[in-house]
């Protein structure tokens, strides 16, 4: 699933900055959901095959998700660093989008 800022999904443009999360790393954070509390994995309400808005409200918990798993360090057992990397970029959208005041959307495979 793609992550882009926006209001809407006909908002997107698929040039605009992005960014991937892959289905091998998604597995791999809802297999150590253990890390959040109660075990609750905010990218488990996304349906990765759909397109979604995810609300201003809903961002906050999204920032938070990627703020736990930097925190962890979960990602040093995972294999591919690049995609790795793509919690923190997220990060870094999510708080643009703050920034904007914007809300986001996922855009499924």
């Amino acid at each position: 699933m793609n992550f882009y800022i926006g209001d809407s999904i006909n908002a997107i443009n698929p040039n605009d900055k992005n960014v991937g999360i892959s289905d091998d790393l998604l597995e791999f954070l809802y297999d150590n959901r253990h890390i959040f509390s109660n075990g609750y994995f905010f990218l488990q309400e996304i349906d990765p095959f759909d397109d979604v808005v995810i609300g201003k409200t809903q961002i906050a918990l999204l920032l938070e998700m990627c703020n736990t798993i930097i925190r962890s360090k979960l990602l040093n057992d995972y294999a591919d660093e690049e995609e790795a990397n793509s919690i923190t970029e997220l990060k870094d959208l999510v708080q643009e989008a703050i920034k904007q005041n914007k809300s986001m959307v996922s855009i499924g495979e």
